[in-house]
């Protein structure tokens, strides 16, 4: 039996049907006494020839057969049309067909306008452009009308009727109420440029000012006996003197610093003769700790100067030593700037 004949079976029997068997179940193993909706619950019931064994329902749930043949079925399940296939499950493979009294067909569901993002189920009902789709099996993101595997048409958007003639005016409506004052406009582009004034009148000369102080720059002194001598300390960086014929600039902290001498290179002459011979300018770009730049003094008297930018804020600040070889075991520096 298709399924077309089991749904007119189900409408020709109604809701108040007790049981309805086909025609082979008269002769068949399985007897079907009670099948109905009761208590929210499927309930089907009947016996089996033959002894114990097996009976299956729609193919999806198994009953026992006790020893007087007998089995019940109690389930939380709604047969889709009210009719239900029973089957024996082994022996002679007999079966029959019951029609669910108390049991109205699944109808279709109201699913609003159509979602990509849902899921659709058989039997759900959505609607696109003006148009209603049944679907016919469970899809997702299958435009309705472009699948007719999935979806059928139920009413189709019936075409535009007539424009309709133009009504007649209406009256006038009353002033409304006076609306808030608007936001001040944006300022308004500068006019052109004036006339130069007339120059005005010298200003009587204003009184001296006070008599300015000297200070001579700061000097430092290296005379050695022990260890290094640290004649400045500076913003990331410090100049020392390791020895007393040598003059060191050292970085202390990462930044952007330039280090610079200008200093002997070949000295002629010795002892108090020994003049700064030629001169050299070695320098140093700098981003990390540690960084050194050295130069050496010729004999007694022979001049270094020393060169600081500091690059690490604007603006760039700029230091310069002037620095001499003393008499014996020394040196002295002075901050020009």
């Amino acid at each position: 039996m298709n399924r077309t004949s089991r749904n007119l079976i189900a409408a020709a029997t109604g809701l108040t049907m007790g049981l309805a068997l086909n025609a082979a179940s008269a002769s068949a193993a399985i007897t079907i006494s009670r099948a109905e909706i009761a208590a929210g619950k499927l309930v089907v019931e009947g016996t089996r020839t033959g002894g114990a064994g097996t009976v299956r329902l729609d193919d999806q749930f198994n009953d026992g057969v006790n020893g007087a043949g007998a089995f019940a079925f109690s389930l939380d399940y709604l047969p889709p049309d009210c009719i239900v296939d029973l089957k024996e499950i082994g022996g002679l493979n007999d079966s029959a067909t019951a029609v669910i009294a108390n049991c109205g067909p699944k109808g279709l569901n109201p699913q609003g306008g159509w979602d990509s993002a849902k899921t659709y189920q058989k039997d759900d009902v959505t609607t696109l452009g003006g148009s209603s789709f049944r679907a016919k099996r469970a899809s997702l993101n299958v435009q309705p009308g472009t699948s007719k595997a999935d979806w059928e048409i139920l009413a189709k958007r019936g075409a535009p009727g007539p424009q309709g003639i133009q009504g007649a005016t209406g009256p006038a409506g009353a002033d409304g109420a006076k609306g808030d004052q608007g936001a001040q406009g944006p300022q308004g582009d500068p006019g052109p440029k004036g006339d130069t004034g007339a120059t005005g009148a010298t200003g009587p000369q204003g009184p001296q000012g006070p008599t300015g102080t000297f200070q001579l720059p700061t000097t430092t002194r290296a005379v050695f006996g022990t260890g290094p001598f640290t004649h400045h300390t500076g913003s990331g960086w410090v100049l020392e003197a390791p020895t007393a014929a040598t003059l060191q600039l050292r970085t202390t902290t990462a930044g952007f610093v330039t280090l610079g001498f200008v200093s002997p290179t070949a000295c002629t002459g010795t002892g108090s003769a020994g003049g700064n011979g030629t001169m050299s300018n070695p320098h140093r770009f700098s981003f990390s700790i540690g960084t050194t730049l050295q130069a050496t003094f010729c004999a007694e008297g022979s001049v270094i100067q020393v060169f600081i930018l500091e690059a690490n804020s604007f603006p760039e600040k700029i230091f310069r030593f002037t620095c001499m070889r003393m008499s014996g075991n020394g040196n002295v520096c002075r901050q020009d700037f």
